[in-house]
């Protein structure tokens, strides 16, 4: 086994500074710290952070690793380890991974280097046998799993039933005239969840009679249950839903109350739980299944202290516990009838012309809620940017409009006001203090003209940076930028930083980087891909005004950022079409960083599941001044359907609304989110949002040719990006480049 005397010989330092970088209690330059940790790796040392001389201290010391402190059953798992421990006089060191794998590696690299007598383990990455090879097995540290089984690994394992207690409550509700039966677990991978698919399915099998089946996995959040439920059956719910996990069931019961579905008259819902006396209080009208965690805690606790004071394998280590739920009968609910359509009580419509957003379709699947409290209901029509601009003009004069709500883009407020399109709502808003003073206020400003409001904010934010953590804390990745560039490798704080990273991590210029290309940029809709020029403008102090309010395109400062723009280029896939592209190729690792928007976050998230913590970081975009982004919905001002819309307002803004609406993957223009644990948690990157929102700039266009007629915000991003689409490729080029926007610009305000 390496010793710190052979890290350091082959770092090529004192053993005194492998230490200082171990304990980190000394300055260490990123060079050395590099070759530390490439020694550390290659020699595959794990340093006892607390010393020989502490090792009897911690030799009856236990670690425990959960996933989640959320989940019923694991708590009730951890006061039974709790309890053996305090009998045999061991101590625990509690630890959750929240599902994240490099931080579950962590912490088990943390036990080991801490000389803990054993680890007690519920895994969020079953199917990394070689890292337990490496750790748990090399170091012969004595662990025990439970509930989650590593693949082809001789471990003591312990297990609930779940393949007879899946196939029990199923066959129990096919015998009970069940015709429709769904079960929500957690990611396949797991064998829990593997058990539990098989006994539903065989279950079904069996059963004489064809019966209606869906099978739905999420992660293991009541959040990602939540999303998923209203994503897919909400709308068509089963008449009864198998959980296997309460947290799973809490994202359940949450959606069928916002969808005003009743537990259990209208869909049955059981869930595999510990055992526990307080069942009535936990959500009445839950099934419950009787998993006794309690006790799996206390014997895979003895079964691991057993190990460690016998210093060997039990003659039995694979245990599966029973579901005491299968020793009594069990009483299930007359099932909802598959014939029985419910009743329509709505009286009204509210229309909504809409683009094509995250938020409004996230908006759009909590609309039950609302039409079941007002029987008014929402019908959202999705347009392209440009169709739904030309509509809002020319709907909003008519005499009875066809819409209520127009979503608009803040860049077209000015020109929407400017031609009547938009009903003053100003009295409205203040009749309903309690609701506006959770706005962000500068989302508040973008629908707001000399005291006046023109709409409600629906999307708010801006941009900011998405970067892979993964590669940037990687040691060798990290030595060899220090090596090349000088400076450690960070998330960049220039825009020219910006372009030295994504050449390194583009394999035209560095053939060996680990990803194809540094970045990805977007270039077939104006709106997006004005958003990548603007920044690199203000950050190199440039504008589209002179100090006289005149539009000047062509300057030193826009020539800088236009060279920034079109190396950028260099280093991104050609004809990357629009920013969903960008996130695609992001997710699924193609990409080093790109420019991300609070509106497109969570899609990132979605695609890489519990790896988003571990593959992505996030920080303010280089030179830290943003584009001040949001959606707002407005009325026509010949509209009849204030009180309506105002109702709607009162319900929309509502806490709970916003957190829904987050959950699903949109960006609320309130602060409610933003000051949640959870969501937070969740989402890390709203973190960032209010301190974005500080520095960033709203998009200022032309509004008037010389003779005094509005100029479609639409026409001037044209001239840019028509511009920026001829991709110069020197200082000559982008002079000429900008000269051109120019005279189109001075022929455009000429007519």
């Amino acid at each position: 086994m390496a010793t710190i005397k052979d890290v350091a010989a082959r770092a090529g330092v004192s053993i005194a500074t492998v230490s200082y970088y171990i304990n980190n209690t000394h300055s260490i330059s990123t060079a050395t710290r590099a070759r530390i940790a490439q020694a550390i790796e290659e020699l595959n040392y794990v340093p006892n952070a607390q010393g020989r001389n502490l090792k009897m201290n911690t030799s009856k010391e236990i670690c425990v690793i959960l996933p989640e402190l959320e989940d019923h059953c694991f708590t009730e798992i951890l006061k039974g380890i709790l309890a053996e421990c305090d009998s045999r006089g061991y101590t625990l060191n509690i630890s959750s991974t929240y599902n994240v794998v490099n931080k579950e590696q962590d912490l088990i690299r943390n036990a080991i280097s801490n000389k803990y007598a054993g680890i007690l383990l519920i895994t969020c990455q079953p199917r990394n046998t070689e890292f337990f090879k490496e750790t748990l097995l090399h170091h012969n540290i004595h662990s025990v799993f439970l509930c989650r089984m590593p693949q082809q690994l001789n471990v003591i394992y312990y297990g609930f039933g779940d393949y007879d207690t899946a196939n029990f409550l199923t066959r129990r509700l096919l015998s009970c005239h069940y015709k429709s039966l769904l079960i929500m677990t957690g990611p396949e991978e797991y064998f829990s969840v593997q058990e539990s698919i098989s006994g539903f399915e065989d279950a079904i099998d069996h059963f004489p009679i064809p019966v209606y089946r869906r099978i739905l996995t999420t992660d293991t959040t009541r959040e990602g249950a939540f999303k998923v439920s209203l994503q897919t059956w909400i709308s068509d719910p089963p008449q009864a839903i198998i959980t296997t996990s309460p947290t799973i069931c809490q994202g359940v019961v949450e959606a069928c109350h916002l969808a005003h579905l009743r537990i259990p008259e209208d869909i049955c819902i059981i869930t595999m739980d510990a055992d526990n006396w307080y069942r009535s209080s936990m959500d009445p009208g839950i099934i419950r299944t009787n998993r006794q965690a309690y006790t799996m805690g206390q014997m895979s606790c003895r079964s691991l202290i057993n190990a460690i004071e016998q210093n060997g394998m039990p003659e039995t280590n694979f245990h599966i516990m029973k579901d005491r739920i299968l020793d009594y009968p069990l009483t299930l609910p007359v099932p909802r009838s598959l014939d029985h359509e419910k009743r329509d009580l709505t009286t009204d419509t509210l229309k909504i012309a809409c683009a094509d957003l995250p938020t409004i379709h996230s908006l759009e699947a909590v609309c039950t809620q609302f039409e079941q409290e007002y029987h008014i209901r929402p019908y959202f029509e999705f347009f392209s940017l440009k169709d739904l601009f030309q509509l809002i003009q020319e709907d909003s004069h008519k005499e009875h409009p066809s819409y209520d709500l127009y979503l608009y883009d803040t860049s077209w407020f000015d020109y929407l006001r400017e031609t009547d399109c938009l009903m003053d709502i100003t009295d409205c808003y203040f009749s309903m203090p309690l609701m506006r003073q959770y706005f962000i206020q500068k989302n508040m400003n973008n629908c707001t003209h000399h005291k006046r409001i023109y709409g409600f904010p629906i999307i708010g934010g801006t941009q900011f940076l998405l970067y892979r953590k993964d590669l940037f804390t990687d040691p060798d990745i990290m030595r060899e930028y220090q090596h090349n560039h000088k400076i450690s490798l960070r998330p960049p704080k220039t825009w020219k930083e910006f372009n030295t990273i994504a050449a390194f991590f583009t394999r035209k210029f560095n053939p060996e980087s680990p990803v194809e290309y540094g970045t990805a940029i977007p270039i077939h809709l104006n709106e997006e891909l004005a958003l990548e020029f603007e920044p690199r403008m203000w950050n190199a102090g440039g504008s589209f005004y002179d100090e006289y309010g005149r539009v000047c395109l062509n300057t030193p400062e826009n020539r800088n950022a236009l060279g920034l723009l079109m190396k950028a280029f260099q280093y991104s896939p050609p004809n990357i079409r629009e920013t969903q592209d960008v996130f695609s190729l992001f997710a699924a690792g193609k990409i080093a960083m790109c420019i991300c928007f609070t509106e497109y976050a969570a899609q990132v998230q979605n695609s890489t599941h519990t790896e988003y913590l571990y593959r992505c970081g996030y920080s303010l975009i280089p030179g830290y001044t943003a584009v001040n982004v949001g959606w707002h919905f407005g009325l026509s001002p010949n509209s009849r359907s204030l009180p309506m819309v105002k109702r709607f307002f009162n319900w929309l803004y509502q806490q709970n609304t916003s957190y829904y609406t987050s959950i699903l993957g949109g960006a609320p223009a309130l602060t409610h989110p933003y000051n949640n644990h959870e969501l937070r948690r969740i989402y890390p990157w709203i973190d960032l949002t209010p301190k974005a929102m500080e520095t960033c700039r709203s998009r200022i266009y032309p509004l008037r040719t010389k003779k005094g007629e509005l100029i479609p915000p639409g026409a001037f991003e044209k001239i840019i990006c028509d511009g920026l689409r001829t991709f110069p490729s020197s200082p000559e080029e982008y002079e000429q480049c900008l000269t051109a926007m120019q005279r189109e610009y001075n022929r455009l305000i000429a007519h």
